[in-house]
This record gives structure tokens, sequence and C-alpha cells, in this order.
């Protein structure tokens, strides 16, 4: 998923599952410094392996759930790509 934050403080998007499964979500490839919080909560994410100004995350998913997933910046704003 691509978009833009310019003019927002935060961009959502929503994930939902049909299975169990651990997710990795990254903003690699993304124009800013862009962090992610999910369900509102900042969780455990770092410093992408491949792009140390990209930040990846890790969580788990449950069948019939759905997750929003938020990309911004600490007070920086752009291009960002999303890949889940």
């Amino acid at each position: 998923v691509t978009g833009s934050t310019v003019g927002l403080s935060r961009k959502h998007h929503i994930l939902c599952s049909n299975e169990f499964a651990r997710v990795e979500a990254s903003t690699s490839g993304s124009s800013f410094p862009a962090n992610m919080q999910l369900n509102d909560t900042v969780i455990d994410y770092r410093p992408c392996p491949t792009d140390f100004n990209a930040d990846c995350m890790w969580f788990n998913v449950r069948p019939g759930m759905c997750y929003e997933i938020g990309v911004g910046g600490f007070g920086s704003e752009g291009d960002y790509v999303l890949s889940i």
C-alpha cells in the first residue's frame, strides 16, 4: 500500500485475517522516517534490517479479527510505503 501523510498526522489501514499467522509490516521505501502503530498502540517495532530509515514490526493475527495499522512520522510527513 502506498499513500501520503502530507497534511495528516497519521494514515490508517485495516488488515483482516482469516487464519492464525505471524505478520511482518514494514515502511521500507518511504520518503521519510515513517513509524507505525497497531490499534493506536506503538508495539515492538525496530529499524528494518535492510533499510535503517524504515521501521519493521511483527505481530500475531487471529481468524475473524481486524487490525488497524497507522503510519506516520515524528513531526515529519511525506509519501510512504506500507508492506505487509
